[in-house]
């Protein structure tokens, strides 16, 4: 006979059936399910506690449609909702934490799940930031920075009323009708480009705009501006010039008079007439935007009369336009063309001459036309040279100035200086593109260096003299090793002084000279049965 005690029940366990959820602001209660993992025969509850994160959810956020769960006998589920608060306001994203929490004595444990973490995602727009208005000729042009997240369009609202006072127009009233001067009014727009042009005002009346952006369901708050529209448009400037360059376009223009404070600067691909036309007049849109569909605006600061316009696709032909800007607002345009082209790069040069020993010797590479920003190039000895790779050095990669035709680059060579007569020596120098380069190589990509040996040449060799008649002697001899550009030889009778002659050509008084070219020369006018010395140099 076996004795045995009873065994105790394990207590069921109490958990979410979920432990993670995203929740949007604008998206519909979330139904959440509590489990008990086995049936009760007593009630019991089980309390919702909220705690949150570093990204903290205020109370605001968010509804809980209950925070204690009641388990009658039996029960082994149950459930509540939780509600994202739909806001106007645009926040980072937030997360917190719902905990099961049980009561002293709970006939239950808490499972792995006991606790859920909540995403909530925002729906909402920061307001535009950097609102700029420029006043032009019954006009007013606006542009602005987008705010975070991802607007799906942009409320453009003006008014001439004031914002206190009679007849005044509130700040946030709703927008009515189409008279400015007791409303605010709606400009008709789409899409989410952050500029307008707001047309049809009349000249010296002062305008309140705001802009807001919006999604389907919510709207940022209101950024606010003012302008007043005049008739007295300053000039546009003047002998406005493009150059075409690699990847870019080269701008210089005049100043038109007045206190220019700045200049706009624009440009497009599109066509002024047509399809797919963009006005001469069309707002600007902000730089990176899309030039085939709108002018775009070039980043740019000061009143330097000039601009490069860089990052533009070669071989595309590119409308631009300048304008001046003062205190008041802006100017007229003054308008043109150009189209970017690819660079060829050449060497100035085909061939170059340098010494033994030169330091730094620049050679220099072309670039037409010019490129818009900075590139390099290699420059690579060619195996043909016949220098030897301890004579010389080669500054590669070369940085190919941007702004720069003539020369654009250097190449920078060395030539080691060194003891030994050797013949003149060649080091042939090619250029060779680096990758993705933004120009192409021209017909002269090479350049011949030749080396000129500075050390003196050594005495010739082999010298000997033959008479032959009639008062001459013929001496020959073999060249040194090293360049020669010319010989020196002399000659006197054996007898007369150690001295130049000092009766030109009689060898009697002295050394005569004379300069051959080759390793050969005759002597004449001499004396027979009379001795003579004869030296050679090189």
């Amino acid at each position: 006979m076996l004795d045995a005690a009873p065994a105790h029940a394990q207590a069921p366990t109490m958990e979410f059936v979920l432990n993670t959820a995203l929740e949007a602001e604008s998206d519909t209660p979330r139904t959440f399910r509590v489990r008990l993992s086995a049936a009760l025969t007593q009630q019991t509850t089980v309390g919702i506690r909220v705690r949150a994160s570093g990204t903290t959810a205020e109370p605001a956020d968010y509804t809980l449609s209950a925070t204690t769960l009641t388990f009658a006998a039996g029960d082994t589920e149950k459930s509540f909702t939780f509600d994202a608060a739909e806001d106007l306001t645009w926040e980072p994203d937030e997360v917190l934490f719902l905990q099961l929490v049980p009561p002293a004595g709970a006939p239950y444990t808490l499972g792995d799940d006991s606790e859920i973490e909540i995403n909530i995602a925002d729906d909402s727009n920061g307001p535009p930031t950097s609102l700029s208005v420029t006043a032009g000729n019954a006009r007013l042009e606006l542009s602005w920075t987008a705010p975070a997240g991802t607007p799906g369009g942009y409320d453009v609202h003006y008014t001439s009323a004031s914002a206190s006072g009679n007849n005044s127009v509130a700040d946030d009233a709703a927008a009515s009708g189409s008279n400015a001067a007791t409303a605010w009014v709606e400009v008709s727009r789409s899409g989410t480009i952050t500029s307008q042009a707001i047309t049809s005002l009349t000249n010296g009346t002062a305008y309140r705009v705001r802009v807001r952006a919006r999604l389907a369901s919510s709207a940022s708050t209101w950024v606010f501006g003012t302008g007043t529209p005049s008739a007295s448009v300053p000039a546009a400037p003047t002998s406005l010039s493009v150059e075409n360059q690699g990847g870019g376009l080269k701008l210089t223009w005049a100043a038109p008079t007045g206190s220019v404070t700045g200049y706009d600067v624009s440009y497009t691909t599109a066509p002024a007439s047509g399809n797919g036309a963009v006005a001469n007049g069309a707002v600007t849109v902000p730089a990176g935007g899309d030039a085939s569909t709108a002018w775009v605006a070039v980043s740019r600061t000061g009143t330097t009369a000039a601009q490069t316009i860089a990052g533009l696709t070669n071989g595309t032909a590119y409308r631009v336009r300048v304008r001046a800007k003062y205190s008041t607002g802006a100017g007229a345009y003054a308008f043109s063309t150009g189209t970017p082209a690819t660079p060829v790069l050449t060497f100035a040069n085909a061939s170059e001459t340098m010494t033994e020993s030169t330091s730094s010797k620049l050679v220099g590479v072309n670039a037409a036309p010019k490129l818009a920003t900075a590139s390099s190039v290699n420059v690579r000895v060619d195996p043909a040279s016949t220098a030897s790779s301890g004579e010389y050095s080669v500054t590669t990669p070369r940085v190919v100035a941007a702004d720069t035709g003539s020369n654009a680059s250097t190449a920078i060579v060395d030539i080691n200086d060194d003891s030994v007569n050797e013949e003149h020596e060649t080091l042939i120098l090619n250029l060779e593109a680096i990758t993705n380069a933004p120009y192409t190589l021209g017909t002269q990509k090479t350049v011949t260096v030749t080396i000129q040996d500075n050390d003196p040449p050594a005495a010739p060799s082999g010298l000997s003299l033959t008479g032959g008649g009639s008062g001459n002697l013929t001496a020959r001899w073999s060249k040194p090793t090293g360049p020669v550009d010319r010989y020196e030889l002399r000659y006197k009778e054996a007898s007369a002084a150690d001295q130049t002659a000092t009766t030109p050509g009689d060898p009697s008084t002295g050394w005569v000279t004379s300069t051959p070219s080759g390793t050969s020369a005759t002597i004449t006018g001499l004396s027979e049965g009379t001795n003579y010395h004869v030296q050679v140099r090189a």
